[in-house]
Order: structure tokens, then C-alpha cells, then sequence
């Protein structure tokens, strides 16, 4: 004790050795900085906020948030989460928008290079991996997929990232050295900071060598030498051992401490620096509307600009432009507008420079096919808007072609920039590569796939459906453009398209007055001008479908038998074979009208056998047949606008009736006999399940009310079969769909009376020796020439054996068919016959050939036995 009270009190006292002075001032050092160090180390909520408030440029901050989102992707490569690695990916794009200002000062950071370069390299051998991929489920293939395809812009298009990509897979170790140099350079600043705060490191240095001296000069000096001990480690930032301050726990980057010490020597306020940052906050990166590179840009303004300012617009720049224009990758929606856009002022900029026609008619093709530049991934059709942009820039072609017959479209002229002058040829025309029929089928194949596209119930189909006189207008101009021409093969393409919009409607509908004599005049032009069969196949069928529409049977029925289309529509395209069911179904409809059922039931059958009318019409899916997602994609395409669709409930209805005509009065003519053939497999097949139900209701729907119908006149009974085929409901459904319901409804009548009769004479004709005109008449409501008519054809075609009796004015029957029971008789002894055949097939295969010796021997003999009886 008394040496530990001697040694401190050394301190004011005079020593006469140079180590005792030595050792006392360096022991009034270590104290003082024991002070310090304890009273650092005590901390409380008001201390920590204030001394923990540190100022940060947005660089600091946008680049740290970077660096998280980087280590966060490199957990989920660990793991192999690639929909999580892809959501990560997506925030280093919105980290970089923010961070649009100081990525233009200072560049892309180095260490988001390196990521860039790391992810590609992860993804590119996880994709080579086969039987990684196999492992991988729905979800992870599919973020795969899709990094794969982002990074891979990154690295192939020519942007000044793709540059410095490549420079980095070049030589990375570079890179790294310059990182290396930066940071060395930081740190040398640093140390010059800590040189400021009052210890070097030789003060570290003797500070730590005479503590180790007085922790061995004494033993008494324990507590006093860890205390020391403490103040040393808490005064050294890199020594291992200072962890017990909270700073420890909380991540710390070189990069943002670097940046800390670099704000707080700055001489500008901190209410001031704050307030700066939040203005700089408040700023969203706004995209400049650069589309591709070079001068193709969209100002802010709206401007577009294509060519710098003082630039002379020529030949030769227009030339380069257009194919720089037309090079543009537009793989967003955004960009396909563009690039329109650049299409349009380019073409503003080549009028105004007068470079000739040839050149402005090329610009304004690319701008038409640019239109029609859409994603088929996302969506199978145009936008309205991208359709009325194609819809007028195609007319205001044709309107410039039909103006200024000097110039000629043609798809064999030659089409390279040593033609393209501002100069007309030696003809004085100026001649251009380009098709305006190919031009005008294009706007007709995206038009129909817009209605395709479209709810054909809502006002969005109406709108779209208001575009058809617009089109038909370029079709009428586009005709006088290709007649000036005298290009006879064009002339048949473009009359084939506007016989397309025509041929579906009736001559009484508004708008299509005079439709038949235009679809007669040009189809007469294309059988004699067409070069190929396709176009003259199609025209005949649209022929034949607009004369069944107007009700002119034998014109159409003639035409389409001299075509001899029915043997060789099997080799025709899907298209084709389309139009052709279309147009028989309408022929069957027509015959209907006219009371020709037969024929109606012929043009029907193929179509509605099988319950696949909607897709043999094009107007829907039968969801008996089962279809890939290809297949299924392939028919839509094929889909019948629905303004052209054919009621399918009305056709059914017409086929049904048509097989009702025939098939009932037929069953009562061959009622007993074994030979019998159906004529509708269909109608029997209803029938018969009708049939079957043990308690049948009234008719509710259009396939009930025509077996009901049946069922009547299955008995003769005419007024019920009218009654069940002419009602409110069935009118409303289905009559009241053509274009003339009374006189259809008065054929129904007709023909439901004389069906009847003849029903009824072959069923009760045996039990009459001769019936009364007048009766017939009075009973079936019929004049007494058209009994005589109906009689008369029956025994012209010796369905019934009659004759007529003048004076009496009464059908005579003979009797020379067998009555009803003998026909049963007969029916009964054919039936027995067959089981016996039958019965002896049975026991020869079984007992073999001596069974049936034995059986016809004792035949025999049961004979011979009866025969001697007799006699």
C-alpha cells in the first residue's frame, strides 16, 4: 500500500530519474484519456440521436440501397429462387431510375457492373444445366426464362452498359485494381482526418508499450492497469476487442463512412443540406423519350426530332434515316408508337425537301407496315387506335395514287438507294416496290381479326363494326386505281374483296341496295380474267350464296352443279371449305323457303350430322372434340366475323322440320316393312327418345315443339302439328328470323296439311272401298285441286293403288295390299323363321355336323309317319 501511495503521489512531487519522469507523464495521459473514454462510453436517447445524425448525399444513399438489393440477390442465387432473384432484379431497375441524375455524372458504380456480369454467368450455366431445369418447378422455370431474356439485352444491344459489360469480361482484375487505387486513396484521406484528432499512431504505439511496462512493474496495480486497459481498447477504432458499443451491431459501409466524414467537413448548414436532399427527392426520373440511338428522339416538348438542327435534308439522309428508322428494335408498345411517329416527320421533313415521290411512297409503305407491328405473344390483334392510324394512312394512299397517275406500284421494280432519286425515270413516272392489293388484304385481315377479337353484344363491336364503310371506300378506290393500271389480276383480287363485305346481305337491308347486280358484274369478271383457281373458287361460292339469300333456287342449284365444286372441295384450303359450308347451308335454307324439303334435307345432312355445325360453319367449338391449345388457337384465327354468323338454332329447326316432312309419312307408307331405311338418323334418334318418356310435358324449347309436331301428324292430325310448329314462341325463335315470315308460315301450313293426308291414306286406305272428294276437302282443309294433285302424284309414283271416279268425284281404293293383320301374320312368321335359322346354327356349332343328321332324319321319319296316317 505504501508503494501504491508513493508511486501516485510521484505525481506531485519532483524525481530525480529520467524513467520516473518519463513514466509519470505518461501515467497522466493514460488518466486523462480514461476520463474520456468512460465518459464516451456512457450513452443515453437524447446523446445517441444527436451524435448518430449523419448528413448523406443522394448519391451515398441511392447507391447504398443498390448494394442491398445486390446482397439480397446474392442470398437467393444460394438458394436458387429465381422468381424472388427476379423481383430483386426488377428493383435494381427502380433503384436506377431514381438514381437517373447521378448515374449521368457519375456513371454506372463498378460493383453493379460486376453483378450484372456474376448474375449472367449464374444464369447462363444454370441454363446449360438439363437436369437442373428438369428439377425446377413451374413457377422457377419461368423466372429463369424471363432473367435470362432481360439480361441478355443488357449484353447484345449497343448501349454504352453492353460497353462497359464487355470491357469488364475483358479484363475484371482491372477493374478491381482501380477499386483498390479509389479505396487507398480514401483511406489515405481518412488518415489524414484521424491526424487531426489530437493521437498519431506512435502515440498508440508508446501508449500500448508503457502499459505493459506498469502492468509489470506492480502487482498491486491490477484494477488500475485493466482500467487502463479499457481506455486504451476503447480509444482504438481498429482493435478487435472494441465491440461493447452499440455501433458495433449496425452495418457499416467504407463506402458511407468515407462519404460521412466528406459531408461533415463541408461548410453548408445542415438545415440547409437537408432541405436540398429533400427537393432532390422529390424528383422522379423521367424518361427522355430517346427511342434507338443517334438524333431519333421525342422531346418532353412532344417535338419529334430526327435530324440534328442545321442539318440540309437530302436524298441520300432520308435514305440512311428511313433505314435506320425501319433497323429500330421496338419491343414495347411505347416504342412501336415511336417509331411511328419518326416514320411520320420523316415523311414531313421529305415533302418539304422535295425528294420526289418515289421516295415519300416507300416511307409511307414502312409507316403502314409499321402499324401493323404488334406483340402476337400478348395479343393475337391491333389496338383501335394502331387500326384507325393503318386505316387512314391507307386511304391517303390510295387518294395519292389515284391523283397522280405519274406514279406506279409495282412488287418486280427494284428497290435500292441508287433507284431512290428525286428525279422521275425516263418514262417520267416514278416507279415504286410495293403491292396495293397486298396493302388492302392486309387492313381486311386485321379488320377481321379486330371483330374476332371483340364481345359481339357490347358497344365496342358496334364501334368497330362502323369502320366497314371506310374500308369498303379504300376497296372502291383502290378498284379505279388497279383498272387504271389495267392490271386484270389485281382487278379480280380487289373485286374478290369487296364482293366479301357485300355478298352476306340482303338487297332490303339498308346501305346494300343494288349489292346483287355489283356481286353479278364482278364475279362475271373474275370467271373470265382470273389466273388462279383459288380466287374464281371463292368468287362462285359468294355468287352462289348471295342468289340462295334472294331466293333465286335454281339459278344458285344450277350454278353450283355446273361448278362441280361438291368433287373437288376436299383439295381446297380451310378457307375455302368454309365458304362452301356456308353457302350449302344457305341453299338448304333457300329450298326450305320453297317448299322443297327434299332438297332442303340433302343440302342440310352433311352439315348437321355429327352436332359440329358451328365448327363447320366457323362460329364456335363443339366441346365433344378434344383440341390442343395450338389446334385450338389455329381455329380461332378462322372465326367468321359475327355480323356473317348463320342461327344456328334456326338451321337445326329447318333441318328437323325438312326430316319431319319426309320421315313421317314414309314410316306410314313402309310401316311393315323389314327393308325399311331411315331417312335422318337424327330426327329417329329424337324421336325415339321422345318416345321413351313415360310422361311428356309441354313443349318448351324449338326441338320439343318439332316432336311434338310429329307426334301429330303421325296421326294425321294436321291442326296440332300446325299449332305445334306456328306459335309465339316459335316465332319469335326462329320465323320471324327470315326475311319473309308470312309466306313461310303459309308453306308450313300448306305442306303440314298435305303430309297429313297422305299419312292418313296410307295408314287407313284398307279400310275404305272408295273416299269422297268432298270429304277429303271438308276434313284437311284443302281445295279440291290440290287433293287431286296430292292423290294424283301418289298414284303416278305407285306409292297408293286407286284410281278416280269422275261421275262420283270419289277416289276408288284397291284392295290389293295385304290388310293389317295379315301383315302382322306375316311379320310373325318371318320373325319365327329367323329364331329357327338361328336356333340350328346354335346346336350345329356345338354338337357338331351328326346333330343335325339326327335331327333331319327323325324330320323324316315324323313325315313318312304322318303321310301313312293320312292315307
Amino acid at each position: 500500500m505504501s508503494g501504491r501511495a508513493k508511486y501516485w503521489a510521484s505525481e506531485s512531487s519532483s524525481s530525480s530519474g529520467s524513467e520516473t519522469e518519463s513514466e509519470e507523464v505518461v501515467v497522466k495521459k493514460v488518466s486523462t484519456k480514461k476520463k474520456k473514454v468512460v465518459q464516451a462510453q456512457i450513452y443515453t436517447d437524447d446523446e445517441s440521436e444527436d451524435e448518430g445524425r449523419v448528413v448523406r448525399n443522394l448519391k451515398d444513399r441511392r447507391f447504398d440501397e443498390l448494394s442491398e438489393h445486390i446482397k439480397k440477390a446474392q442470398n437467393m442465387r444460394k438458394i436458387n429462387d429465381f422468381s424472388a432473384l427476379l423481383n430483386t432484379f426488377k428493383d435494381y431497375g427502380t433503384t436506377l431510375n431514381k438514381s437517373a441524375k447521378v448515374i449521368e455524372k457519375e456513371g454506372l458504380p463498378r460493383f453493379y457492373i460486376k453483378e450484372l456480369v456474376e448474375l449472367d454467368d449464374y444464369i447462363n450455366a444454370k441454363w446449360e444445366d438439363k437436369d437442373f431445369k428438369k428439377k425446377l418447378s413451374k413457377q422457377g422455370s419461368k423466372g429463369l426464362t424471363t432473367l435470362r431474356q432481360r439480361l441478355r439485352k443488357y449484353f447484345t444491344e449497343e448501349t454504352k452498359t453492353a460497353d462497359e459489360l464487355a470491357k469488364y469480361r475483358e479484363n475484371p482484375d482491372a477493374s478491381e485494381e482501380e477499386e483498390e487505387q479509389a479505396s487507398d486513396a480514401s483511406d489515405g484521406s481518412d488518415a489524414s482526418d484521424d491526424s487531426m484528432s489530437g493521437t498519431s499512431d506512435e502515440d498508440d504505439d508508446d501508449l500500448s508499450d508503457s502499459g505493459s511496462d506498469l502492468s509489470g512493474s506492480s502487482d498491486d496495480s491490477d484494477s488500475d492497469s485493466e482500467s487502463d486497459f479499457d481506455s486504451d481498447i476503447g480509444d482504438d477504432p481498429d482493435n478487435e476487442f472494441a465491440r461493447y458499443t452499440i455501433e458495433y451491431f449496425l452495418k457499416k459501409d467504407k463506402t458511407s463512412s468515407k462519404a460521412d466524414k466528406k459531408v461533415r467537413r463541408k461548410k453548408e448548414p445542415r438545415e440547409q443540406k437537408e432541405k436540398k436532399e429533400e427537393e432532390d427527392d422529390d424528383w422522379t426520373a423521367v424518361d427522355s423519350g430517346t427511342v434507338g440511338k443517334g438524333d431519333l428522339k421525342i422531346l418532353l416538348t412532344g417535338e419529334v426530332q430526327v435530324f440534328p438542327k442545321d442539318v440540309e435534308v437530302t436524298v441520300k439522309n432520308v435514305v440512311q434515316k428511313l433505314a435506320e428508322i425501319t433497323a429500330m428494335r421496338t419491343p414495347k408498345e411505347a416504342d412501336r408508337q415511336n417509331k411511328i411517329l419518326f416514320y411520320k416527320k420523316l415523311r414531313e421533313m421529305a415533302s418539304e425537301a422535295n425528294v420526289g415521290y418515289g421516295l415519300e411512297i416507300k416511307i409511307r409503305l414502312s409507316t403502314i407496315s409499321s402499324c401493323y407491328d404488334y406483340n402476337a405473344k400478348h395479343k393475337d390483334y391491333m389496338s383501335d387506335e394502331a387500326f384507325a392510324n393503318a386505316l387512314n394512312e391507307t386511304l391517303e394512299l390510295v387518294q395519292i395514287l389515284l391523283k397522280n397517275e405519274s406514279i406506279i406500284l409495282d412488287d418486280d421494280v427494284q428497290d435500292d438507294e441508287e433507284s431512290l432519286t428525286d428525279q422521275p425515270n425516263e418514262d417520267g413516272k416514278w416507279h415504286c416496290r410495293g403491292s396495293l392489293v397486298s396493302t388492302c388484304t392486309k387492313l381486311d385481315t386485321e379488320y377481321s381479326k379486330l371483330l374476332q377479337n371483340s364481345d359481339q353484344h357490347s358497344e365496342e363491336y358496334r364501334l368497330r363494326l362502323s369502320n366497314n364503310h371506310k374500308i369498303m371506300q379504300i376497296f372502291e378506290e383502290a378498284t379505279e386505281w388497279a383498272i387504271s393500271q389495267k392490271k386484270k389480276q389485281q382487278i379480280c383480287q380487289m373485286y374478290l374483296l369487296k364482293v366479301k363485305y357485300i355478298y352476306y346481305r340482303h338487297d332490303s337491308q339498308k346501305g346494300a341496295e343494288g349489292g346483287q347486280q355489283k356481286i353479278e358484274q364482278f364475279c362475271k369478271y373474275i370467271y373470265t380474267n382470273d389466273e388462279t383457281q383459288r380466287i374464281r373458287t371463292q368468287a362462285i361460292l359468294y355468287n352462289i350464296y348471295n342468289l340462295a339469300l334472294h331466293d333465286k333456287w335454281f339459278q344458285a342449284r344450277d350454278l353450283m352443279l355446273m361448278s362441280h365444286l361438291q368433287e373437288s372441295i376436299t383439295n381446297a384450303d380451310i378457307g375455302t371449305q368454309i365458304i362452301y359450308n356456308r353457302t350449302m347451308v344457305q341453299l338448304g335454307l333457300c329450298a326450305f323457303r320453297m317448299g322443297k324439303m327434299e332438297d332442303a334435307h340433302l343440302a342440310l345432312t352433311d352439315i348437321q350430322s355429327g352436332n359440329r355445325s358451328r365448327e363447320l360453319l366457323a362460329q364456335g367449338f363443339s366441346m365433344a372434340r378434344e383440341r390442343t391449345q395450338e389446334q385450338e388457337k389455329t381455329e380461332r384465327r378462322r372465326m367468321q366475323p359475327y355480323h356473317t354468323h348463320i342461327n344456328t338454332e334456326l338451321l337445326e329447326c329447318v333441318y328437323l322440320v325438312s326430316a319431319m316432312f319426309l320421315e313421317i309419312p314414309y314410316m306410314a307408307e313402309k310401316e311393315f316393312d323389314g327393308r325399311r331405311r331411315m331417312i335422318s338418323k337424327q330426327f329417329h334418334y329424337q324421336l325415339r327418345n321422345s318416345e321413351k318418356q313415360a310422361f311428356v310435358g309441354p313443349p318448351d324449347n324449338m326441338r320439343e315443339h318439332v316432336l311434338a309436331a310429329a307426334k301429330a301428324l303421325k296421326v294425321g292430325d294436321f291442326k296440332s302439328c300446325i299449332k305445334f310448329l306456328i306459335n309465339p314462341k316459335m316465332n319469335q325463335k326462329v320465323w320471324n328470323l327470315f326475311a319473309e315470315t308470312d309466306k313461310v308460315k303459309d308453306m308450313l301450313e300448306k305442306y303440314a296439311k298435305t303430309q297429313s293426308l297422305r299419312v292418313y291414306l296410307f295408314s287407313f286406305s284398307q279400310f275404305y272401298d272408295n273416299i269422297s272428294i268432298d270429304w277429303i276437302t271438308e276434313n284437311f282443309e284443302m281445295s279440291s285441286s290440290e287433293v287431286q294433285s296430292a292423290v294424283s302424284k301418289l298414284m303416278i309414283n305407285e306409292e297408293l293403288k286407286a284410281s278416280w271416279d269422275e261421275p262420283s268425284r270419289s277416289l276408288v281404293l284397291h284392295k290389293t295390299e295385304p290388310t293389317r293383320l295379315q301383315n302382322l301374320a306375316l311379320q310373325l312368321a318371318s320373325r319365327l323363321n329367323q329364331l329357327t335359322e338361328s336356333n340350328e346354327r346354335l346346336c350345329e356349332s356345338k354338337q357338331g355336323s351328326n346333330f343335325t343328321a339326327f335331327y333331319q332324319s327323325n324330320r323324316m321319319r315324323d313325315w313318312s309317319r304322318n303321310n301313312n296316317r293320312r292315307f
